[in-house]
Order: structure tokens, then C-alpha cells, then sequence
């Protein structure tokens, strides 16, 4: 996915339609004629990074990958230093591989386990875990209007998971998802091995064991994160996994095309008091329609929405742990992690609220 300028009919529908920047269409049509010539345009500065304006653009000219080259030239994104460190440092460290049973599916879990007991039940047993920042894609560079360490590591990181010669690696992070298959295509990278997304994961395991399934019948919200733009198809998996254990999907108006960031692509570029606006726009659309819980397919929607969520009535579901529900499956903590107060998530909760 790289901007395609052949593409580029100059509609104005990619900013006009943003849900953070309030462009009129000939106001849109100006900023992206401005990035074609490769001059300094305000939407770098209003953009938020969460790459909806490609899901906008049905031509595939791609412009956000555009205005990104242009946010790292001209250093434009501004968000919070603690926000930018926690980017700069998500891949310090180790990589670890804690071994399961040979033949059983291998997982690639990078830094994103941040919600207690979230790999326990039938659905990860024996697995092998991958673990660490060795592992991680930093595809989050992004969301600090930057592509350029994405683009020099991406090769070292698909070298890491090729070396621990698993023929097939389950992505538990849609970062990395994104990464090891849209990025490295567009970067020429070649990935030695099959990657899979944990929610096709997910929906295989249910379809192999159909008659263990107990109907839930549960009216959702689904959250999806912001790297889902560069996997759109992912989409229909999870309206797969979603009607094989009767969990309806509310219609909504902040969902596929027009969803809304959980906030963390938000908060620590606009400040606090805006990502709880959107936010509060997003749950509140939810209820109207009808959800009785929202439920999240990345760790970090999850740590930045759960609370809010729970105290207007959703419940805040982790997508697995939806799945060990309808398996029968006891959880042994609230099922998105809520009353976990350990420091370092605490301290990740609140850089991503653009408290500090």
C-alpha cells in the first residue's frame, strides 16, 4: 500500500470523510493537490494517523501513505513524548519462544500481552508462544508520523520469525499482521513462512469443533483497530466467527467504513479531551443500537476503552475470551481485563488517554 497517484482522481472524498479534520470536499481536493506537489499541507498536522482515508479512497490511490511521507518530512505529526517513547521503545525487549507440543499451532504474541489470563483455556493449549519486541513489527511507527524505521527493520523482524523455522506463525497483534503481509509486499520482503491472522485462527478452531459450541446470543459492538484498514478482509472473518456462535454484530453508524479510533491513534495527538469525545461518541452509537457489550480484537483498544465502555452499561469483551465463552469456558478474570492495576499497565492506560 503506497500512494498511487495514477489512481488519484482528485474527488476529495479521503479528507472530506475523515472523521478529525472537518474538510468540505474542495477544501479536501486542495490539501491532497498540495501533497502531490509535496508541499507542507495542514492536514499533516490534523491527521491521527488511523489510515481511514484509504478506506475512503475506492480508487486505491492509497493517500494516506502519502500524507505519512510527508508527516516524516516534514516533521509534522506532533503527539505526546510519553506516547513517543512508548513507540520508540515497544521493541527493547527480548524475543523469548516459551515451546509448546510439536504440530500445535505457533503464536506470535510480540508485546501485546497486556491482559491477565488471556492465553489460558482449550484454545491455547500446547500452543508455542512467541514473545518479545525481537518479534514485534513496529508497524506503530505510524502513529507518530513515521515510516521510516518500519521500512529499515521490517526485514530484520521477518528474518527473527523465519529463523525459528515454525512453517506457519499466528499473528495475536493486527500490527504485525499488517506488517508481515501488506508492508512486506509493498517492500519487496520476502516472508519464509505462512502468516495467519489469530481471528482466522479463531474461526477455524470453531468450525472444527461446531458441537462444543454454546450459543451465546449476544448483541455486540465490534471495535476494530486501526491496522485493520491495511487488512480489510479480516473483516468478513469476523462476521464468520461471529455467526457461528450467534453473536449479532449490531448495525451502526461508527462501524466498517466509518469507524471510529478506540483513541489511542487520538488522545496523545489531540489531546485527552478529544479522544474521550470520540470515544464517547462510539460507545453512546453502540448502545443506541442495541449492543449489550463491545468487543475488541486488539489489546490496546481494550486498555483504552474497557473502563468508559463498562461504566455505560457494555460489557467490554477481549475477542478470545468471547470465543472460551462460547466454548463454556469458566474466565478466571473479567473478560477485558478490567481491575487490573499492575504499575506498568496502569502507566500504559494512562500515556494512551494523553493523561501524561
Amino acid at each position: 500500500m503506497t500512494f498511487n497517484l495514477a489512481k488519484c482522481d482528485y474527488c476529495g472524498d479521503c479528507f472530506a470523510l475523515c472523521k478529525y479534520s472537518n474538510y468540505n470536499k474542495e477544501e479536501s481536493i486542495q490539501q491532497i493537490k498540495k501533497l502531490i506537489k509535496g508541499e507542507f499541507a495542514e492536514i499533516l498536522t490534523k491527521c491521527v494517523t488511523c489510515a481511514a482515508c484509504n478506506s475512503y479512497c475506492i480508487k486505491g490511490a492509497n493517500p494516506f501513505d502519502l500524507i505519512l511521507r510527508y508527516q516524516e518530512k516534514y516533521k509534522a505529526y506532533k503527539t505526546s513524548e510519553s506516547y513517543y517513547h512508548l513507540v520508540e521503545n515497544i521493541d527493547k525487549s527480548r524475543g523469548e519462544i516459551i515451546k509448546g507440543k510439536p504440530g500445535k499451532p505457533v503464536i506470535n504474541i510480540c508485546v501485546v500481552d497486556v491482559i491477565p489470563n488471556l492465553f489460558e483455556g482449550a484454545l491455547f493449549e500446547d500452543c508455542t508462544f512467541l514473545k518479545g519486541g525481537e518479534f514485534e513489527s513496529l508497524l506503530g511507527w505510524i502513529h507518530v508520523g513515521k515510516e521510516k524505521p518500519l521500512r529499515e527493520t521490517l526485514q530484520k523482524k521477518v528474518s527473527a520469525l523465519g529463523n525459528t523455522g515454525f512453517p506457519e506463525i499466528v499473528m495475536f497483534h493486527d500490527d504485525c499482521y499488517a506488517a508481515y503481509t501488506t508492508k512486506a509486499i509493498e517492500y519487496g520482503i520476502d516472508v519464509p513462512f505462512r502468516v495467519k491472522h489469530y481471528v482466522e485462527y479463531l474461526r477455524d478452531y470453531i468450525i472444527q469443533r461446531k458441537n462444543k459450541v454454546k450459543k451465546i446470543n449476544l448483541k455486540v459492538a465490534y471495535q476494530p483497530p486501526c491496522s485493520s484498514r491495511y487488512s480489510p478482509w479480516i473483516d468478513k472473518t469476523i462476521d464468520e466467527l461471529f455467526g457461528l456462535i450467534s453473536v449479532e454484530r449490531v448495525k451502526r453508524k461508527y462501524d466498517r467504513l466509518n469507524a471510529l479510533c478506540c483513541g489511542c491513534a487520538v488522545s496523545p495527538h489531540l489531546g485527552h479531551e478529544k479522544g474521550e469525545l470520540y470515544k464517547s461518541l462510539n460507545i453512546q452509537d453502540a448502545k443506541i443500537h442495541g449492543a449489550q457489550a463491545i468487543v475488541f480484537m486488539c489489546p490496546f483498544c481494550a486498555l483504552q476503552m474497557r473502563e468508559e465502555a463498562n461504566k455505560s452499561g457494555l460489557e467490554p469483551i477481549f475477542l478470545t475470551n468471547l470465543v472460551r465463552m462460547a466454548l463454556g469456558e469458566k474466565l478466571l478474570f473479567q473478560a477485558a481485563g478490567l481491575g487490573d492495576n499492575r504499575v506498568e499497565i496502569v502507566a500504559a492506560v494512562n500515556i494512551v488517554k494523553g493523561l501524561i
